[in-house]
């Protein structure tokens, strides 16, 4: 993964996604990860990893 690139985050960070996109991204990510620091790396990279606030 080239973590330089700034455009794909520019393209990902500036909408917000679906529930469908964020299951079908999360599915690609277990699928294409190598180990877990992978993966963590990897859901980090897509913001699926974020944990909701307190209380939700």
């Amino acid at each position: 993964m080239n973590v330089d690139r700034g455009s794909d985050r520019l393209v990902t960070a500036a909408r917000d996604n679906t529930r469908e996109q964020r299951v079908a991204a999360s599915r690609l990510v277990l699928k294409k990860a190598r180990n877990r620091d992978d993966l963590r790396l990897l859901l980090e990279a897509l913001g699926l990893n974020e944990k909701p606030p307190p209380g939700e």
